[in-house]
């Protein structure tokens, strides 16, 4: 049996700097990895199911849950190359989730990748190309890539793109999740914005964390492009960053498309005092710290 950490992320800054022939958006974004977790087993079978067990009834357990689709995709990929000398290929996975699922912290693309090495030693699987397993994370899921290694990253395209910059100095976070599930899809759909140039915004970016920013740095280029939608519709997310810095936070902003925010705070003592304030008319209020990448 193996039991993984599957790490969530939240945007430190999240610009959309273009439109793709494809209908996609082209995005430029600091992602990173923090505490919040969930706890992913696996056990090996012998035969060639793969079964899903989460402790949240809503997460389905067929391939609309990435774990699923990523062992399925791994397996395949294995079975292409000739590399189970026989071996059966199935497993059974449980998740023992505390990332809210559906608020933009990348739950499910973090299971995912956890999934894709975790299986790898599971299966006793050595020397798999790194390029292939990139491809099959892609295949799974835009943000799927980036949580193979994690840290903090400049992330550019549809999140394909991936550049490891320094890990940045610990940041103390509260994270609140309002309940509110926000689709992807509509958040981009509603995007009405002038577009960043990209290689001017992306420059900036990695300049500006090669220099290892604290907290304050961090918290002056906190922003989200998609924030200004989604909050149309879903004033509560106001409140929660409202909240926030009205308890401490050098800043706060929603991650991803939605639903969470966050708030970067100067300590951890100033971070758990904000939880001790706002943990009753937030009961999803998550303390966590940045986590350095693998």
């Amino acid at each position: 049996m193996l039991t993984v950490c599957s790490y969530a992320k939240v945007n430190l800054c999240l610009k959309i700097v273009g439109r793709r022939p494809d209908g996609y958006h082209d995005l430029c974004s600091i992602f990173q990895t923090v505490s919040l977790g969930d706890r992913l087993t696996f056990r090996a079978r012998n035969d060639e199911r793969i079964n899903v067990v989460c402790d949240d009834p809503s997460i389905p357990s067929d391939g609309r849950n990435l774990a699923v689709r990523a062992a399925e995709l791994l397996r395949r990929s294995i079975r292409g190359l000739g590399r189970a000398s026989g071996r059966p290929l199935g497993a059974d996975i449980g998740i023992q989730k505390r990332i809210p699922a559906g608020a933009g912290l990348g739950g499910g693309s973090s299971n995912a990748a956890a999934t894709l090495t975790a299986l790898l030693k599971l299966w006793r699987v050595n020397k798999f190309a790194k390029k292939t397993l990139c491809e099959i994370a892609a295949e799974v899921g835009s943000d799927v890539p980036y949580f193979l290694t994690g840290g903090t990253c400049l992330v550019t395209g549809r999140g394909e793109r991936i550049k490891r910059l320094p890990p940045v100095p610990k940041l103390n976070l509260l994270i609140i999740f309002p309940g509110i599930h926000v689709s992807t899809a509509w958040a981009y759909s509603k995007l009405s914005l002038a577009l960043t140039k990209r290689l001017k915004y992306s420059k900036i970016m990695e300049r500006l964390f090669q220099g290892r920013p604290g907290p304050g740095r961090i918290s002056g280029i906190m922003e989200n492009d998609l924030e200004t939608a989604v909050i149309g519709r879903h004033p509560a997310i106001a409140r929660a960053k409202s909240d926030l810095t009205a308890a401490g936070a050098l800043n706060s902003l929603m991650s991803g498309s939605g639903s969470s925010v966050f708030g970067v705070f100067p300590d951890r003592a100033s971070a758990r005092k904000a939880w001790r304030l706002l943990s009753r008319r937030w009961p999803e209020s998550h303390l966590a710290e940045s986590v350095a990448g693998t």
